[in-house]
């Protein structure tokens, strides 16, 4: 590994839902553009095999996925630094995805968290139920060394190098390198409107969600809408006891570079109306030339399908190695 290099090969994915929000940017694309500087080889993947848990329309699914290309370029992820791609253009994903099925049970599969969750309030589809073999075919494709996650994903990071180990043993073989989990200190930006949730698209709370391309005059509108609490000249942050003001802390220390407790000392004993104001300053200046990038990139569809179709070919190269070992493990070859 290079001598200035933090990671050898890291790994990520993300889900093509469309119009992106300040969540989707801090929570996950933010720490993707400092990662892909220490890193020898960064993948970052579009991962539309995965969206199809939730069936959706063929055409939204498609301006979805080119949606997210165009966010994820606006957001800084170079293309001379990373390889970025859609999932489903590299078959190996779903061919891996298949044999890892054969190498896992069911009951392993029920003791992950997102189908107890589930199963609570749906009965969820067959993809639903093995969309952790897939993430981990994902991983275990690039032989990643580290693989970026927010907390709610370790258990399906550990099923992932337990399935790796397991296989490998099986095997008799080192195919497959067991990731390391990298836990980024990720923001969890909450609904503005309803800060006991996080923030999402699928919110009915007018002005609740925060999107990377919203005018100013609209993100300014939202941040004063925001909810707080009565208690406007003490500022803590306390996420359980006081979750809108967190919130909002939260974000300007983000967006400013600063921690939670720098931005306390700033604010603490003044009005949270001066606080909304400063905030909703700072967020317009540092999404401004992200969102003049993002529309610029949407009238330029040219240039972002060379740029996935070059991503592709990347990863292929990569993935078809891998494959081409597992193949002759299993007895295919």
């Amino acid at each position: 590994m290079a001598a200035n290099m933090l990671f050898k090969r890291v790994f990520s994915g993300i889900q093509p839902s469309g119009r992106a929000h300040v969540g989707n940017y801090l929570g996950a694309v933010a720490q993707w553009v400092r990662i892909q500087d220490q890193a020898e080889k960064s993948f970052f993947c579009i991962v539309d095999l995965h969206a199809l848990t939730v069936p959706k329309k063929a055409s939204s699914l498609c301006a979805n996925m080119q949606e997210m290309a165009c966010v994820l370029l606006a957001c800084g992820i170079d293309p001379k630094k990373s390889t970025l791609f859609q999932q489903s253009q590299v078959k190996e994903h779903a061919e891996l995805a298949w044999v890892l099925t054969c190498h896992t049970s069911l009951a392993r599969l029920r003791n992950l968290p997102h189908l107890k969750e589930k199963e609570v309030h749906d009965n969820p589809p067959m993809g639903f139920l093995s969309y952790p073999v897939l993430q981990a075919a994902d991983i275990l494709l690039y032989k990643s060394s580290h693989v970026p996650v927010g907390e709610d994903q370790l258990p399906h990071l550990q099923y992932t190098r337990d399935l790796a180990s397991s296989f490998n043993v099986l095997h008799d073989t080192h195919v497959f390198v067991q990731p390391e989990v990298l836990v980024a200190p990720a923001a969890r930006v909450r609904d503005l409107k309803d800060p006991e949730f996080k923030m999402s698209k699928s919110s009915n709370k007018e002005l609740a969600c925060l999107y990377m391309d919203d005018t100013d005059d609209d993100m300014v509108a939202k941040i004063k809408g925001a909810t707080t609490d009565t208690d406007s000249m003490n500022m803590e942050f306390a996420p359980d006891r006081r979750p809108g003001i967190s919130n909002l802390i939260q974000l300007y220390a983000e967006f400013g570079g600063m921690t939670n407790d720098e931005v306390i000392a700033k604010y603490n004993g003044g009005y949270t109306s001066i606080f909304k104001k400063d905030l909703s300053a700072l967020v317009v200046e540092k999404l401004a030339p992200i969102r003049s990038e993002l529309i610029r990139l949407r009238a330029d569809r040219g240039y972002v399908d060379s740029v996935l179709a070059q991503g592709a070919e990347e990863a292929r190269e990569v993935a078809s190695s891998t494959w081409q070992e597992v193949k002759k493990v299993v007895g295919f070859s």
